[in-house]
């Protein structure tokens, strides 16, 4: 922290230089040779029996935080903080409890004396009460306060809104000053109040000691100021939300706080002409006043920390070399990311009961950074540890997240088949290139009800837009299909959703086609078709016949030669109620042609009609699909119009344009195969035009031809009259 005498200093275009390219200053300290090994001195007082050595003190005065680790508490009593060269400084212990938690040590101005070497702060655990110089409370400034000015059009009016505000100060100028209490601001008339036209950003940030379990409130004087106040890193209260004072203002609802210390942020977004706020708290039961500064601890912690005992062993040299937070976009989740460095590699320290990975980076999610073990050895041999507790965090949190693209993804699969497909994956960039290569994909099947059925996690290959394929065997209670990217178990986006449909579903009656993937409302989505068996007996009696043409080659297509309609010809002649269904006429528009038939198949259900007649796959054949795909597609059609009490008849397609005869037959193979294992029936077309023969012609060449090129694809009337007599003549019999 800083104080006061030293604003000159922070003024000065070096210091706020030195806060541009540094905004994460909230934890790492303003400190040149932080980085720098701590050199052996001296054992300077034989009364202690643990050392902790941290960064060397700044050419300005501050005060310097030190976390006394968990295993020494009990047993410290009193505190000596000394530089290495023996000059004493003024120190103060954090307790709760009777437990010491920390120590704050008051780094006095040292000109030139540390200038050219830089000297570290010592501090002395004493297992006895003693009298070292005491830092007075009158002199700390345990507050950190930040402000920025800039042009604002509208004032923020929710905890996230606030926090994007406050985003990242990279490429902003603002100023911090050490203060002795929350809302308090230096007596100049510029902190008091902008300049017109400019809005000033302030943002007080210290840490609330609790030496018992106690149920506290917090909030502020005024209700026409924009300010939001946060504890641990969580909003609490803001200026429009809250529980309304009597006299001006709001407060929050009581928070349990445990024993211990808690992140306390009190921002302010003031106009010119507004009064700055005050910072109010209240434990139950009492009425809301000022927060004591007895309370309060400065934020700012050595970076650099060795562990000693006296009668030998210590911990290496832990450094904490960069930190940077991130909001995970979609989720509200954040993730921290912190580079830690240790002398000792032979004896490497834990994070949360984890090693510390081969790259020194620590993943973590929330404010809350885990605990740090580090252990303690005496002639290479481990003798013990020294852990440091959880510290809680705020820090200015952009937004990243990881995106996932379906580059190909199979849109109907068999019952017992496997979903396949690609997957580009792109990390953010603003992740720390070394922990890019820990990233996985992870897949979950999911059942109704949201429970891991089934999961994997998949290696992302170490390149520009990488691709990651997909094989993942369906189970038969999945619902839906989630891919996500993790760091280290931290998910980097918001699940990308895929629903399974299967015949009997509702969703059925929703699907939609959307270039070459099927989506329900919005979300990707993958037919299933159900287990290969007969459909159920159908009731008895015999209701008129309703007859349903799903259609996309026998009459799509008008001309000279081609104006008959099958449903008016069939309707006519069978004396029943016909209607057909044009599947590109159907579909949506950008869709793929080979899933128009899956849009139909919602118009066909929602017309209601006793039977359903599937003269589709002319498109398939002529784009290039598989006869086996096309058999599945057309097997969860008839599933889905089984489902809706709709009785479907397959159709072996005949020979058509643009398709290789071995193609057509094998097409027709399959079809029939399939009308076989369901029970239904088919129009074999395909087989009448082998045995009847077309007037000795093949069916294709009843397309209308001009100078020998096909330029009509879709039978003329001739063509079109055949197949008609042919489905009155099998469904007749």
């Amino acid at each position: 922290m800083v104080h006061d005498a030293d604003r000159r200093f922070l003024n000065s275009s070096k210091m706020v230089r030195t806060l541009r390219a540094n905004p994460k200053g909230m934890l790492l300290p303003l400190c040149l040779c932080s980085l720098l090994c701590l050199a052996d001195t001296a054992w300077q007082d034989k009364a202690a029996a643990v050392r902790l050595r941290a960064a060397p003190a700044a050419r300005w005065a501050h005060t310097l935080r030190i976390d006394v680790p968990i295993e020494f508490q009990n047993e410290a009593k009193a505190a000596k903080a000394l530089l290495s060269d023996g000059t004493a400084l003024a120190a103060s212990p954090i307790l709760c409890a009777d437990r010491m938690v920390g120590v704050e040590v008051m780094v006095t101005r040292l000109r030139g004396k540390i200038a050219k070497q830089p000297t570290p702060v010592e501090v002395y655990l004493l297992p006895k009460a003693a009298t070292p110089p005491a830092a007075k409370t009158a002199s700390k400034r345990p507050v950190l306060l930040r402000r920025m000015s800039q042009r604002l059009t509208t004032r923020p009016f929710t905890p996230q809104e606030m926090v994007r505000m406050a985003g990242p100060r990279r490429q902003r100028t603002y100023y911090a000053y050490g203060m002795a209490g929350m809302g308090v601001v230096p007596s100049q008339d510029s902190w008091k109040q902008p300049r017109k036209r400019l809005t000033a950003v302030l943002h007080w940030s210290t840490d609330l000691l609790c030496r018992k379990k106690e149920l506290r409130a917090f909030g502020a004087n005024s209700d026409q100021v924009a300010w939001f106040i946060m504890v641990d890193g969580a909003p609490v209260s803001h200026w429009r939300g809250g529980t309304r004072r009597e006299k001006g203002g709001r407060m929050s609802e009581a928070l349990p706080l445990e024993p211990g210390l808690h992140r306390l942020d009190f921002f302010v977004v003031q106009r010119h002409g507004e009064t700055l706020p005050s910072f109010l708290t209240a434990l139950s039961g009492t009425p809301p006043a000022a927060l004591s500064g007895e309370l309060l601890h400065g934020i700012r912690r050595s970076p650099v920390l060795q562990v000693e005992l006296q009668q030998g062993g210590s911990t290496g040299t832990l450094r904490v070399t960069k930190a940077h937070a991130f909001s995970v976009r979609g989720t509200g989740r954040i993730l921290n990311a912190l580079q830690l460095a240790s002398g000792t590699p032979s004896a490497p320290i834990a994070i949360g009961g984890t090693p510390l990975p081969e790259d020194r980076w620590i993943l973590f999610s929330g404010r809350v950074r885990p605990a740090i073990t580090m252990p303690l050895q005496k002639e290479k041999k481990t003798i013990g540890t020294a852990t440091l507790p959880e510290q809680h965090l705020w820090l200015a949190a952009p937004q990243m997240g990881a995106e996932l693209q379906l580059q190909t993804l199979t849109p109907v699969i068999s019952a017992s088949g496997t979903l396949s497909g690609r997957v580009v994956v792109e990390l953010p960039s603003a992740l720390p290139v070394e922990t890019r290569k820990r990233a996985k994909l992870r897949w979950r099947l999911l059942d109704t009800k949201g429970t891991v059925l089934a999961h994997t996690l998949l290696d992302i290959p170490q390149q520009t837009h990488p691709l990651v394929p997909l094989s993942i065997p369906l189970l038969s209670r999945a619902h839906s299909l989630e891919l996500d990217c993790l760091l280290d178990g931290l998910p980097l986006n918001s699940p990308l959703a895929i629903l399974l449909v299967r015949p009997s579903d509702k969703t059925v009656l929703d699907l939609q086609a959307r270039g070459k993937g099927l989506y329900v409302d919005g979300q990707r989505a993958v037919a299933v078709c159900a287990p290969r068996r007969p459909p159920p007996p159908r009731p008895g009696g015999s209701p008129r016949m309703r007859l349903a043409i799903l259609d996309d080659f026998w009459a799509v297509r008008a001309g000279p030669e081609a104006t008959l309609l099958p449903e008016s010809w069939l309707g006519h002649t069978l004396g029943h109620a016909v209607i057909r269904i044009d599947t590109e006429a159907s579909a949506t528009q950008g869709a793929a042609p080979t899933l128009h038939k899956i849009q139909g198949l919602q118009k066909i259900i929602q017309q209601k009609p006793t039977t359903a007649l599937l003269a589709v796959g002319g498109i398939d054949l002529r784009t290039g699909k598989k006869p086996k795909l096309l058999c599945r597609e057309l097997m969860f059609l008839a599933q889905a119009l089984s489902a809706n009490g709709v009785r479907p008849i397959f159709m072996a397609l005949p020979t058509l344009p643009g398709v290789s005869a071995d193609t057509t037959r094998l097409a027709a193979l399959l079809t029939k195969e399939l009308a076989l294992s369901l029970q239904m029936p088919v129009i074999d077309a395909f087989s009448n035009e082998r045995m009847n023969g077309f007037g000795g012609r093949a069916f294709r060449q009843a397309f209308r031809a001009k100078g020998g090129t096909i330029w009509l694809d879709t039978p003329n009337d001739r063509g079109r009259l055949w197949l008609c007599e042919l489905v009155k003549e099998q469904t007749t019999r």
